[in-house]
């Protein structure tokens, strides 16, 4: 029912073991897998590894990357383009999924109609798109995802995480078209975006926000108090809620600290949702 795609550095593959173990252990909705590990320069985009385990097929592959800041969206497309699955959790490699998070995700998916449902960055407030589903980890449906034809002939390579002071005064660079989620803002359209204000920068997806504004997307996103710790306690949407959403962990996000750390939270969920 559900594809997972995240990307994994080959730095980041120790945080990774700890995500998948997640999956096979807290999910009962996910039966797909997809990694993709970025590689600058790398042409190959064969598979490096499958396996299955518990029902669920795992697939590690090559994603080329034209440069490290942009190896992050450019995998997620990468995963995007194999996915068969009517919907996609995207999650980073430093985060773990509590007991039924992709469960409660698909009832608030039916139950208020959205497009887009997940968490928050841990850092919305400094972001341009603000508390819109970030890809950390957020549900969508492929066939509501942009298609090619979304920013054609403006969408460019830039560099990474720039913020607004930094913003080019022309449209250069080059062509992006059908990248959507680099985190590249497009001149005559970053301005829509939902916290436009000097120091902000922009992250992962932020085209992903300017689509969804286009196209009245209902999404529904949940915050963090401690840039780790996701519950359905602190959440906005793009309408308003006023019934209760059932109390319940969602996930746990590392934030770059440590794959010890991670692994060690991990174990201590486990012990406590026994």
């Amino acid at each position: 029912m559900i594809t997972l795609c995240s990307v994994i550095p080959t730095n980041y593959e120790e945080y990774a073991k700890t995500m998948l173990s997640s999956v096979v252990n807290s999910t009962k909705n996910i039966t797909d897998v997809l990694l993709a590990q970025p590689i600058v320069g790398e042409k190959n985009t064969d598979i490096i590894e499958e396996w299955e385990e518990s029902g669920i097929k795992f697939k590690k592959f090559h994603a080329p990357t034209n440069a490290s800041e942009h190896g992050h969206s450019l995998g997620l497309h990468a995963c995007i383009d194999r996915v068969k699955t009517e919907l996609i959790m995207f999650c980073d490699p430093d985060v773990f999924l509590h007991k039924g998070v992709d469960t409660l995700y698909l009832q608030l998916m039916e139950k208020y109609n959205l497009h887009y449902v997940g968490c928050s960055h841990h850092s919305a407030v400094a972001n341009a798109y603000s508390y819109f589903p970030y890809v950390m980890n957020s549900l969508v449906r492929k066939k509501d995802l942009p298609d090619e034809n979304f920013l054609k002939g403006h969408l460019k390579f830039r560099n990474g995480c720039i913020m607004v002071e930094q913003l080019p005064a022309e449209d250069n660079g080059e062509p992006a078209d059908g990248k959507y989620l680099i985190s590249s803002p497009v001149p005559g359209y970053w301005h829509k975006l939902p916290n436009i204000k000097p120091n902000v920068f922009f992250d992962t997806s932020i085209n992903l926000c300017l689509y969804a504004i286009e196209n009245n997307w209902r999404w529904l996103s949940f915050q963090t108090p401690d840039a780790h710790t996701y519950t359905t306690k602190y959440f906005r949407g793009s309408f308003k809620i006023t019934d209760k959403i059932p109390s319940q962990k969602l996930i746990y996000h590392d934030v770059r600290v440590s794959p010890e750390r991670l692994h060690d939270e991990y174990k201590k969920s486990l012990e406590e949702e026994e």
